[in-house]
């Protein structure tokens, strides 16, 4: 349903972005490389790092014989995610140009094509939503000792879990008036310990028989995750206070 969901966001917003670019043309003011503005794009590329936290439990649900294949498979996928991600953003900065709005679809004609790629998009957000916020539910919920599913009591679960999407929802409306930043330093303050921090960090931990060079790799990995970390968010919130 998802996928199907997406499908129908993606392909009508293809279709409205390419005649955009056949009847009018790129952008006149698309610049190469955005010196003022390059640590939000940071923050907004590791930001693709929030759904990492899914792999290894995807993982552990496959039987041996697809475990073997899974790394492949999950490095196939992030290559194509890679040029996926940086086409559809590619083509539309060339499209809208300087005046495209962090929200893509705000950036739209206002027509019955560009509604209904909202209205999916929309509908796509809120049905995914429960999928991305399960990890970190279950996580807390063990971390505050509520009990287990078989033990019948769910009311103090479902409030809980009725808190969190409440915060969510908050942290969401207050956030939106710079939504550029707010993913931004979402992403340098979650995403890049996800995603460029604990895992070479386990790595050292869980190998420690492990070669100079795996070590040197690891480390280098760590450095940058630190920097990043520390340079993106401080830009950001600099940003913000403007």
């Amino acid at each position: 349903m998802l996928i199907l969901l997406q499908i129908a966001a993606y392909i009508p917003l293809s279709w409205i972005r390419f005649w955009l670019l056949a009847t009018e043309g790129p952008a006149k003011d698309v610049e190469l490389f955005n010196q003022q503005d390059y640590p939000v794009f940071i923050g907004t590329s590791i930001f693709t790092f929030e759904g990492i936290g899914l792999v290894l439990p995807t993982q552990s649900s496959l039987n041996q014989a697809r475990q073997k294949r899974f790394p492949g498979l999950l490095t196939w996928t992030v290559v194509g995610l890679l040029f996926f991600y940086s086409f559809f953003a590619g083509i539309n900065y060339i499209t809208f140009g300087g005046g495209i709005t962090p929200m893509v679809t705000s950036s739209l004609p206002r027509n019955g094509w560009s509604s209904s790629v909202q209205f999916g998009y929309a509908l796509a957000q809120l049905l995914s939503y429960p999928l991305f916020l399960f990890p970190a539910v279950k996580i807390m919920e063990e971390m505050l000792g509520f009990p287990r599913r078989a033990s019948g009591q769910k009311v103090a679960k479902n409030c809980f879990r009725a808190v969190a999407v409440l915060a969510t929802v908050c942290i969401a409306y207050f956030g939106q008036s710079r939504l550029d930043l707010f993913v931004s330093i979402v992403g340098a303050f979650c995403c890049v310990p996800l995603g460029l921090v604990y895992p070479p960090l386990f790595h050292l931990k869980l190998n420690p028989k492990l070669t100079w060079m795996d070590k040197i790799v690891d480390s280098f990995v760590i450095f940058v995750g630190l920097i990043t970390f520390f340079y993106v968010t401080y830009s950001n919130l600099a940003l913000w206070s403007k």
